[in-house]
């Protein structure tokens, strides 16, 4: 939807003398941004930092005066904290319509490339691959019959509406979703012209013992998996901007993996929120959808019911995915016939299931068994006993000989089949304990003691800077203060970076290191602290090796190199679809790039030193000039490199897997390559992938191993 320029919440903006409007927008838009709320009360205190370390080096450790004055300065400040907030806040301003537009479009973009994605994974994309699901209309308001579910989706990206579709276990709903969110981007006007958003409704759980109000979970929600609509580019609040202007078409999957309370409550917002006055579709397991609804309706909704598959077209199915291999379609013409003649009732109401029907060929393709095993009705009397074998078999059929994978695809890592089926059993149990059907890799850290947390990076920084510390120290003759002066920094800066919440996965960008990056919320805040360690750390070894001015001058560097290359990782539009293999390589390479600015800054810092500043030791290597400026640069690029690289590292998705991987490794909750583990279950269709991250590739399969007992 393309709105007109100046409608809403477009702003006019009159123009000082010698500045067009452009600029006195972009003025006022910095003069009254969140970025200059915190702007003075920042700048305030590193300045007061840098002035820490110079009193420090000027001084020593010994004057009373610098203490005191540095104490008389802080005590004074702080009763006008307030005041010196208050000076610099400004109202929030919502973003422009030309704005919301921008965000609609690399939204679109991004979901369009994620969407296919996954209809790759799950094999939606091609028409052979794609079953033919019947449903009927439920009650006075569902629309007109079409012949398949296929047809129905066209029908809904022609003419959306308010559509609610319900289904029994396996009947297809979630395949619905993702099909009809491909299909209204196929087209631009699909919809019109709104974008289709998925939303897994398992995710809206607790968060600390609070949930969330509806409302406010999809929008932080839509802010979560598409960070980059925080990127002051496109105004503020825009998540709940594309969601309250209805610019979206909100897909909510899974309304029956919510507790009943929690589920009435979206059939509340639904019915009360304007937003949801057009179009949107609502999945739920039928009959569990009447006991939410509990005799009430949703105004203006069509409810559609999928059905089980023919018999005729289960079948033909079968024949469509071995029709170029003879030998395998053989095995399946008893199974086949079983279920167009219903001659076998309890196989034919299994295998008229979708999700049975492509469990039960995936099963048998990846193993040397016969399926015409299923026609024993000794051995399957009912259909609950066919769906716990199939289960269970395509679960060891994974795992099994690569011999046995067929067309499938094999895991990277031959793994144990037992013990990859008791870290399965913990995966489920987790995912269940939750409530959820997500399982988030940069989230696994809740099984993990926080001590633990906290401690990992205390004792990573003493053991890397306390070597660090002794060998630079031992080039001016004092490496027994190197290594004091290594370990209190390794202690004090593990402490501080241990103490930092462990964000979500980040990506790099040279882009992101401008000043308007500092209106995302709390980007001042984590900006300012990694600021504050580079002038710690960079101040006091150049302050204490060389002179104060030295020490100042790497002060200010430091700082800024610390607190840009925070600034870098901040999220930005991905290039490409988001997984959480391309999720965890983006933050990998956030770090790594990271490490690699501060090292170039202590180059510049380090080897501009030795170069212009005489050391208050003389090194105890002879060099020349040119060889000190060299020493100096090594010397500064290990440090800045090292000191900024631990800290992304530290705080970090990817760093925190580290201590998460061995933790659950060593009590056997999970192996320690968790990410090729559980990338290999993606590969062998037990996990699908939702954005950037894992599901089971269903909730029946996720609640059989969650249920299933180790066998003794």
């Amino acid at each position: 939807m393309i709105h007109p320029v100046g409608s809403g919440l477009a702003r006019q903006c009159a123009s000082p003398p010698g500045l067009d409007a452009d600029g006195a927008c972009l003025l006022d838009d910095f003069m009254s941004s969140s970025a200059l709320r915190s702007f003075g009360h920042v700048v305030l205190w590193l300045a007061v930092s840098a002035f820490v370390v110079f009193a420090f080096v000027r001084w020593g450790p010994d004057s009373l005066s610098a203490y005191s004055s540095l104490l008389t300065v802080l005590l004074g400040l702080t009763p006008y904290q307030d005041r010196i907030k208050k000076f610099f806040a400004g109202r929030s301003i919502r973003s422009t319509q030309e704005q919301l537009d921008a965000a609609a479009l690399q939204l679109r973009d991004q979901v369009t490339r994620q969407y296919r994605k996954e209809a790759g994974e799950r094999h939606l994309v091609h028409a052979a691959d794609v079953m033919a699901v019947p449903w009927e209309p439920v009650g006075r308001n569902g629309p007109d019959a079409a012949p398949t579910v296929a047809a129905l989706i066209e029908d809904f990206a022609a003419a959306p509406r308010r559509l609610v579709v319900v289904g029994g276990p396996g009947s297809g709903k979630s395949a619905f979703c993702l099909m009809a969110a491909n299909r209204l981007l196929e087209d631009p006007m699909n919809g019109g012209g709104r974008i289709p958003i998925v939303f897994e409704l398992s995710a809206w759980r607790a968060d600390a013992g609070k949930i969330p109000e509806f409302g406010r979970w999809l929008e932080r929600r839509l802010s979560e998996e598409h960070r980059f609509l925080a990127d002051p580019e496109y105004g503020t609040h825009t998540a709940d901007s594309l969601l309250s202007e209805s610019r979206l078409v909100v897909i909510l999957d899974g309304l029956d993996e919510l507790p009943t309370d929690l589920a009435k409550r979206v059939l509340k917002h639904l019915r009360e929120d304007p937003a949801f006055h057009h179009d949107y579709i609502l999945a739920c397991r039928d009959p569990e959808i009447w006991a939410v609804l509990d005799g009430a309706s949703l105004p203006g909704a069509a409810m559609v019911r999928l059905k089980p598959l023919a018999g005729d077209s289960a079948a033909a199915h079968i024949e469509a995915c071995f029709a170029d291999n003879a030998d395998s379609l053989a095995r399946w013409v008893h199974i086949g016939a079983a279920i167009t003649e219903a001659a076998n009732p309890a196989l034919a109401e299994t295998l008229t299931n979708p999700f049975m029907l492509s469990l039960a060929i995936d099963a048998y393709t990846s193993s040397s068994r016969n399926p015409a095993e299923l026609l024993d009705i000794a051995r399957f009397p009912d259909s609950a006993a066919i769906q716990r074998h199939l289960l269970d078999h395509a679960m060891r059929g994974a795992y099994g000989p690569r011999s046995d994978h067929g067309g499938r695809d094999r895991p990277k890592v031959d793994w144990d089949r037992e013990a990859a089926l008791g870290w399965h059993r913990n995966i489920a149990r987790h995912l269940s304990s939750l409530g959820s059907t997500e399982l988030s890799w940069w989230e696994l850290n809740r099984h993990v003691p926080r001590r633990v947390l906290l401690l990992t990076p205390i004792i990573a920084g003493a053991l890397a800077c306390l070597p660090l510390g002794a060998l630079i120290f031992w080039q001016f003759g004092k490496p027994g203060f190197g290594v004091l002066f290594g370990l209190a920094a390794g202690l004090c800066g593990g402490a501080t970076v241990g103490s930092l919440p462990v964000e979500a996965p980040r990506r790099f960008s040279f882009k992101a290191i401008r000043p308007r990056e500092l209106r995302r919320p709390g980007a001042m805040v984590r900006t300012s602290r990694y600021a504050l360690v580079g002038v710690f750390v960079g101040g006091l070894l150049a302050g204490l090796l060389y002179s104060a001015a030295a020490g100042l001058f790497a002060a200010l560097v430091f700082g800024a190199v610390f607190g840009a290359a925070r600034l870098a990782t901040s999220p930005t539009v991905p290039k490409e679809a988001v997984t959480p293999s391309t999720s965890m390589a983006a933050d990998r390479r956030a770090v790594l790039l990271g490490a690699a600015m501060g090292a170039v800054a202590g180059v510049v810092v380090g080897g501009g030193i030795a170069l212009t500043d005489s050391p208050r030791t003389h090194l105890i290597l002879h060099l020349s000039t040119a060889g000190q400026g060299l020493l100096g640069a090594a010397n500064g690029a290990l440090l800045g490199g090292a000191g900024l690289g631990l800290m992304l590292y530290a705080t970090s998705a990817w760093g925190n897997l580290t201590t998460v991987r061995w933790w659950l490794a060593l009590h056997h909750w999970t192996p320690l390559r968790l990410m090729t583990f559980l990338d290999d279950a993606r590969r062998v269709d037990i996990f699908r992938i939702a954005g950037p991250r894992y599901q089971y590739r269903h909730l029946l399969l996720q609640e059989h191993l969650a249920e299933e007992r180790e066998e003794v």
